[in-house]
């Protein structure tokens, strides 16, 4: 039988290293000026990357903190977490 503490830490191995990749993304992507609906595909593939080499849960706790990521950097006002202008981005 697996252990509590063997689920957990790789539970937070895998969001850990999933997250730090995402924000690594965002960073460059915030960079070079990439558009929210570029970066948002490209934090799609690394969540589906870390569905498929770590788990459903570390995928899914990446995704919301993906999600924040993308607030912050890409949806107007940029470097908030308030999203001004719903227009595009809701469809």
């Amino acid at each position: 039988m697996v252990s509590l503490k063997k689920t957990t830490g790789r539970l937070l191995l895998g969001t850990a290293c999933g997250s730090t990749i995402a924000l690594l993304v965002c960073l460059y992507g915030f960079r070079l000026h990439v558009n929210l609906p570029t970066a948002g595909f490209i934090c799609l593939l690394v969540v589906v990357l870390t569905a498929l080499k770590c788990g459903f849960w570390e995928a899914t706790v990446l995704s919301l903190v993906a999600v924040a990521f993308l607030d912050y950097f890409f949806a107007p006002p940029i470097l908030g977490f308030h999203v001004a202008d719903y227009g595009e981005e809701v469809l």
